[in-house]
């Protein structure tokens, strides 16, 4: 059986140094404070980025089934549903790791991401065609692009996630 530990280490890592939680204190079986939380992240994310398995992720925490982590995995999803601040933390954290390269996603994969660290912008559309415009005003685009197009104005966003698949 291949050991998988190594590969979760880099991730467990970076999310207890992103939540400033001490890596040690997530070996533990404490269910006090963020722990539990933390866990979860760390599931969740190794499976979307490394993939793998329940029982792996199980075993890695030392649970006694992998439905613990299933589970884990699917509250945290529910949670991500309703908390904004959650899913911008999330797509902060894949971003890292894409961009650390400890991600199956940042070798050969069928999909590519574009991440736009921006705030304030303005997207451009008109058929199936899009602009976005950074930095600038709405009459000052409409007098470059001329009529026929529609403005949509995004203030106060810091991050925006593109996710398309290749052809």
């Amino acid at each position: 059986m291949e050991r998988t530990d190594h590969k979760i280490d880099p991730i467990k890592k970076l999310v207890c140094h992103y939540y400033n939680v001490d890596e040690e204190l997530i070996s533990t079986s404490s269910r006090k404070g963020q722990i539990p939380f933390i866990k979860k992240v760390i599931c969740y994310m190794s499976q979307k980025h490394l993939s793998v398995t329940l029982k792996t992720l199980a075993n890695y925490f030392n649970y006694k089934t992998h439905s613990v982590v299933s589970i884990a995995i699917s509250t945290h999803q529910d949670q991500m549903d309703l908390n904004r601040n959650l899913l911008n933390e999330m797509i902060d954290l894949n971003r890292i790791i894409v961009q650390k390269g400890l991600s199956k996603l940042s070798g050969k994969n069928n999909e590519w991401y574009m991440f736009l660290d921006l705030n304030n912008f303005i997207i451009a559309t008109k058929g199936e065609s899009s602009v976005l415009w950074h930095k600038s005003d709405i009459e000052s685009i409409k007098k470059i692009l001329g009529d026929g197009w529609e403005y949509k104005e995004h203030i106060s966003t810091n991050k925006f996630l593109y996710k398309r698949l290749k052809n």
